[in-house]
C-alpha cells in the first residue's frame, strides 16, 4: 500500500475497509498503525496477521523469513523446531508425489472423476495442486523410502500406519487428494476422496505437531484475498463444494477439515472478514450443525449468518443446476445466526404455555453467550414478543447467568464487551503513552482498581509486567504481549487519543484508590479495636486507635491520601 507523509506520520487509503479519504496513520516512532476510519490497530505484527490471516507465530516467522532475521522457538526448543520443519517436509514430498500420480499414466482415474464426474476443470485441480493416492497398500511408503525418509517419521503425520515393526503401508489409498495448507503456503495435512466403494467417503489425516483440525481451514491459501476484498466469509462444509463455488465466480469461500465448526475455526473467521456466512444443507442435520455453531460465534463476538440451501441440495449441486447468482442472492439475504435460531425455536413452539416456556428454554444457554449487552436486550425483546411472553419474565429465566445485563440490574459496573467509559479509555491512554503516569498507577494500584475484571484487566497485566522490562518499546511491545484479537486496535487508539489535564487525571485515580484502601484498613481496624475490647487487652486497643485516628486524618485530607 502507498503511504505518504504527514508531519512526523504517514498516511494511506487503509487496506481494510473502502478507503475513500486517506484514514490509516503510521507511527514510525512508536511503531504502530491505526485507522480513524475502521478502528483497527497495532504493530507490525498485527497488521501481518490482519492481511493475511496468520497466527502471531507465523507472522512472526514470515517477517522473519523476509527480513532475514533469525528467530528461536521458546515453545518446546530447538529439537521441537527442527522436528516441525521435518514433518512438513515429509508432507511435501507427499504432496508432491499424490501431484505426481494424478497428472502421470496412472493419473486418469482421478482426472476423469474430477472432470466427468464433479464437472470441475482441471486448470482448477492444478491450481489447488490436488493429487490422487493409488489403490494398494505401500505406493507411498515405498516412494519415501526411496527418498530416504524415516518411516517412523512419516507416520508421526499420519501418512503411513505399521501394524507389526518395520512393516509400514499407505493411510490414503485409492482417493482423490486434497493437500491442506497453512497461511504460508506449508502442507499441513491431507484430505483424501475415496474414487471407489470405500465406506468411509472422505478421510482426513490424523492430528500431529504440524496439523490442527480445530483450528485449520481448507482453502485459506487461496481465497484469504478474496475473503479480505469481501470482507465476508463463506463457509461450507466440504473441500469439494469450495472447488465447485470458487469455479462458479465465488472466490471468498472456506471449508473446515471435514468435522463441525469449532471455536478455534471462528477465531480464524473472525479474522478474515466484517462476517462469516455459514451454508448447510437443509435437512435436519444442516439445521442441528448450524445451531451446533452458534456459542462458539457469540462466545468470539464474531457476526455471522446463516444459509439453509433447498432440501437435497449442497452448494456443488446447487450452483450447477442453478447460477452463481441464486446462490449469492442466498448469501445476501441470509438472516443472522441469532435471529436463525430464535426463528427455529418460535417454529417449534406450539403456542402452550409449557411449550413457550420450553422455548425460552431452549434459547436460554444461547442467550447467555452473547456479550454485547445491547444486542442481548434485543434478541430478548425480539423473543419475547414472538412468544407473546413478557420480556422481563424472559429476563428472570437467564437469572444467574453473568451476563452484562445482570451485572447492571445489581448496579455493579459494567466491564463486558460493550463500550469502555472515557474515563478508562484516558486513563489507559495515559499509561501507555506516560512512563512517570504509569508507573504511579501501577503503584497505588488505581489502574486494575478502574478496569475490575473485564476484559481490558489482560491489557493491564500486559502493561504490568512490560513495565519491569527494561528498554521495552511502548507500546509495539505491549501489542506483540496481547493474545485478546481487540485489544492490539484498542493499544492502537489509545496511541491516537488525546487526554486533557492528564496529570489531574492521574491524581485523582491514585487519590481515590488510596482512599479506598483507608477505608479497607479501617473496617479492619474496627473489628481489631472490638476484639481488643472484649479480650481487655488495653494496649492492642490503644495501638489500633492510633492507627485509626491516623487513617481517618488522611481519608479527611485527600492531599495526605497518598502520602
Amino acid at each position: 500500500m502507498a503511504l505518504r507523509p504527514a508531519g512526523r506520520r504517514l498516511t494511506g487509503l487503509c487496506p481494510f475497509h473502502g478507503d475513500s479519504k486517506p484514514s490509516f496513520m503510521v507511527n514510525p516512532e512508536r511503531q504502530t498503525w491505526h485507522c480513524f476510519g475502521c478502528h483497527e490497530g497495532g504493530n507490525v505484527f498485527t497488521f501481518v496477521m490482519r492481511v493475511t490471516n496468520l497466527t502471531f507465530p507465523e507472522a512472526v516467522r514470515d517477517l522473519a523469513g523476509r527480513f532475514g532475521v533469525s528467530v528461536t522457538e521458546r515453545r518446546g526448543g530447538e529439537g521441537d523446531s527442527r522436528r516441525r520443519e521435518e514433518l512438513l517436509a515429509v508432507n511435501q514430498a507427499a504432496a508432491e508425489f499424490y501431484e505426481d500420480v494424478l497428472w502421470g499414466d496412472r493419473g486418469r482415474e482421478g482426472r476423469d472423476y474430477i472432470e466427468k464426474t464433479r464437472g470441475l476443470s482441471l486448470s482448477l485441480a492444478k491450481r489447488f495442486r490436488l493429487g490422487m493416492a493409488l489403490e494398494g497398500w505401500d505406493h507411498l511408503a515405498r516412494h519415501l523410502a526411496r527418498q530416504g525418509v524415516d518411516p517412523k517419521l512419516a507416520a508421526s503425520t499420519g501418512l503411513l500406519r505399521s501394524k507389526r515393526p518395520g512393516r509400514y503401508y499407505d493411510l490414503f489409498r485409492h482417493r482423490l487428494m486434497f493437500p491442506i495448507r497453512d497461511g504460508q503456503g506449508r502442507v499441513v495435512g491431507f484430505g483424501g476422496r475415496t474414487l471407489g466403494d470405500d465406506d468411509a467417503k472422505y478421510l482426513n489425516s490424523p492430528e500431529s505437531p504440524v496439523f490442527d483440525k480445530k483450528s485449520t481451514l481448507y482453502g485459506l491459501d487461496q481465497t484469504r484475498k478474496a475473503i479480505l476484498a469481501a470482507r465476508r466469509a463463506i463457509v461450507v462444509e466440504g473441500y469439494l463444494d469450495l472447488l465447485s463455488l470458487y469455479q462458479a465466480k465465488v472466490e471468498a469461500v472456506v471449508a473446515p477439515m471435514g468435522t463441525a465448526l469449532s471455536r478455534g475455526h471462528v477465531r480464524r473467521l473472525k479474522g478474515l472478514g466484517r462476517e462469516a456466512v455459514l451454508v448447510f444443507d437443509g435437512d435436519a442435520a444442516g439445521v442441528q450443525a448450524a445451531l451446533r455453531s452458534l456459542p462458539f460465534f457469540l462466545a468470539e463476538g464474531a457476526p455471522a449468518r446463516v444459509v439453509l440451501l433447498p432440501q437435497g441440495e449442497d452448494p456443488d449441486s446447487f450452483v450447477r443446476t442453478r447460477t452463481a447468482a441464486a446462490f449469492m442472492d442466498l448469501v445476501d439475504a441470509a438472516p443472522l445466526m441469532m435471529d436463525f435460531a430464535i426463528d427455529r425455536v418460535v417454529a417449534r413452539c406450539d403456542g402452550t404455555k409449557q411449550g413457550r416456556a420450553e422455548a425460552v428454554g431452549r434459547m436460554r444457554p444461547l442467550l447467555r453467550a452473547v456479550s454485547d449487552p445491547v444486542e442481548l436486550s434485543l434478541h430478548v425483546r425480539d423473543l419475547a414478543r414472538r412468544l407473546a411472553v413478557d420480556e422481563h419474565a424472559v429476563q428472570a429465566a437467564l437469572a444467574g447467568a453473568d451476563r452484562p445485563w445482570g451485572r447492571e440490574a445489581a448496579g455493579e459496573p459494567d466491564q463486558g464487551q460493550g463500550p469502555l467509559p472515557n474515563k478508562v479509555l484516558d486513563t489507559l491512554a495515559v499509561a501507555v503513552s506516560d512512563p512517570a503516569a504509569r508507573e504511579r498507577l501501577l503503584e497505588s494500584g488505581a489502574l486494575r482498581e478502574l478496569v475490575g475484571e473485564g476484559r481490558v484487566l489482560a491489557l493491564v497485566e500486559a502493561i504490568e509486567s512490560l513495565d519491569e522490562v527494561a528498554g521495552a518499546a511502548w507500546p509495539a511491545d505491549l501489542i506483540s504481549r496481547l493474545t485478546d484479537d481487540q485489544l492490539p486496535s484498542l493499544v492502537a487508539s489509545l496511541e491516537e487519543r488525546s487526554v486533557r489535564e492528564a496529570d489531574r487525571l492521574v491524581e485523582d485515580l491514585v487519590i481515590h484508590g488510596r482512599q479506598r484502601q483507608i477505608k479497607s484498613e479501617l473496617a479492619e481496624l474496627r473489628q481489631e479495636m472490638l476484639e481488643a475490647q472484649a479480650a481487655g487487652d488495653e494496649a492492642r486497643e490503644t495501638e489500633a486507635v492510633a492507627r485509626a485516628r491516623l487513617l481517618q486524618r488522611q481519608l479527611n485530607n485527600p492531599s495526605e491520601a497518598h502520602v
